[in-house]
């Protein structure tokens, strides 16, 4: 690798070269800026509106990670750099898991996007543009380290934006647990921006702007539910917005679906960067943080309600402490869920941590006013449990394969742990005079509780997290469900 003069570099003639380092490998020029990028939730990511109508089919991880890339381009730049990641903190925001090591998936996630492409449709122009989204990637071995550019023919998207684009903050697209959440939730901020709160979109031209292949979703009733009400559901819960959409039908058959954009009065999720800069869409309600929106303060709320602290305890809580204190206790917290330690109430024992401080009581060594989880007793804990303190000598590859010849499907797995609440429920039961949905809600806590301990094996055994959808009781579904979500927004 040698370093060229920037008189020698005619690949860029168009564009005046900065102070990046320039490097030359393998007879390709490189412009790589010469700090290591943190990635910064509160980044605004800056697209043109043509690009936020482009069609293209992306995973939930291949998406996020373009977006980190894409919070990190100034929109004065003259060139899409190049920039450098630590593959663990892209790991920690896209929510990779390791299964054979993190930096591996990573490494082929990045393949998958130098593989894909996107395709535009330029405003009052007929012709459709198919750019790839990567130049090239380079993988720093043993550095922990990687090296991500977007393709230079993306420059007219990202750079040099003085009118019709969309904004929206990386850490609130970042939260979306589904694709289409996040290409319907840019729609309403396009829309938002140009003043338009409802906007029709047909179904051929979802279809085909969020890449879904002919032979899936056909029937409507199941785009529906994937589509619309799961992006509904989830803009919902983790934005200042919300929409109601009515069904326009053509014949019998729908045709297309008009949104109709409302902000969630009162909402402690509202962010005043992504307000509409004149015109509100309805009175709006003083925010229950009181700090007008500080966007400090909504990821602190976000936090706690990923914790399942309910809204009014969280009002009560940033009205009354330190943000210091607060943030030590959330992250103490999260890392004692991530431990599966906490085995009560995790809602309950949040707000206690944060009251009581309970991270500087432990960082002292005092624990007087710490609040024990009580410990399931030994006969409570399923066998499929115990087994696996027994195997701390053995090889990863052993461990592995004892794991696995043990479950040998989600389904074997879905099946003890119903079986272990179902026979905890019964001792509870006879030991105690509780009504069926206490008995049920301890049974749920303990299983929560066996789930969070195996998600902890799989990562340690460097094993894929098992998909929701490979499970089939309703109940164990949600709170399989509920339990990821707060994982991956760790």
């Amino acid at each position: 690798m040698v370093k060229k003069k920037k008189e020698q570099l005619d690949l860029f003639d168009d564009r005046e070269l900065d102070d990046d380092t320039v490097v030359i490998k393998d007879n390709e020029v490189e412009l790589l800026d010469k700090n290591l990028k943190t990635i910064d939730l509160n980044h605004q990511v800056l697209k043109s509106n043509d690009f936020v109508d482009a069609n293209y089919s992306l995973t939930l991880h291949e998406n996020r990670l373009l977006l980190i890339l894409a919070s990190k381009i100034h929109p004065n730049d003259d060139k899409l750099k190049k920039y450098e990641f630590r593959v663990a903190e892209i790991m920690q925001h896209i929510g990779l898991k390791a299964r054979g090591g993190a930096y591996q998936q990573i490494k082929d996630a990045v393949k998958n996007l130098q593989r894909k492409t996107v395709e535009v449709r330029k405003e009052n122009d007929n012709k459709e543009y198919v750019y790839n989204w990567l130049i090239t990637s380079i993988y720093h071995d043993h550095e922990g380290i990687i090296s991500l550019q977007f393709h230079p023919t993306l420059k007219e998207y990202f750079l040099d934006l003085k009118q019709k684009y969309t904004k929206g903050k990386l850490g609130s697209y970042l939260q979306f647990s589904s694709f289409y959440a996040f290409r319907i939730y840019e729609q309403i901020l396009k829309h938002i921006g140009i003043k338009q709160y409802t906007f029709t979109l047909s179904i051929e031209r979802m279809r085909k702007m969020f890449g879904i292949e002919e032979n899936k979703l056909v029937k409507y009733s199941h785009f529906k539910k994937t589509v619309i009400l799961k992006a509904q559901e989830d803009i919902t819960k983790k934005t200042p917005y919300t929409f109601e959409f009515n069904e326009i039908k053509q014949g019998k058959k729908i045709v297309q679906i008009e949104f109709k954009v409302i902000r969630q009065k009162g909402s402690f999720l509202s962010s005043p960067e992504e307000k509409p800069k004149e015109e509100k869409l309805n009175d709006e309600k003083p925010n229950l943080n009181g700090h007008n929106g500080a966007q400090e303060t909504n990821s602190l709320a976000k936090r706690l309600t990923k914790l399942e602290v309910d809204e009014k305890k969280i009002k009560y809580l940033i009205d009354k402490f330190p943000e210091d204190q607060l943030l030590r206790n959330v992250e103490y917290c999260e890392q004692k869920l991530l431990e599966g330690s906490i085995t009560s109430s995790i809602g309950g024992y949040t707000y206690d941590a944060c009251r009581k401080d309970y991270a500087k009581s432990v960082k002292k060594g005092n624990l007087s006013n710490v609040r024990k989880s009580k410990p399931i007793r030994t006969e409570m804990v399923p066998k499929f449990i115990r087994e696996q303190e027994a195997n701390e000598n053995l090889t990863l590859k052993e461990k592995q394969d004892i794991y696995l010849e043990k479950y040998k499907d989600p389904k074997t797995f879905e099946a003890n742990c119903l079986q272990f609440k179902e026979e905890l429920i019964k001792i509870e039961s006879k030991r105690k005079k509780l009504t069926p949905d206490e008995l049920n809600a301890i049974g749920d806590k303990h299983l929560r509780s066996a789930i969070i301990k195996d998600l902890k094996e799989r990562k340690e055994l460097e094993l894929e997290l098992v998909s929701v959808e490979e499970f089939s009781n309703n109940e164990f579904k949600e709170i399989y469900s509920s339990i990821i979500e707060v994982i991956s927004a760790l």
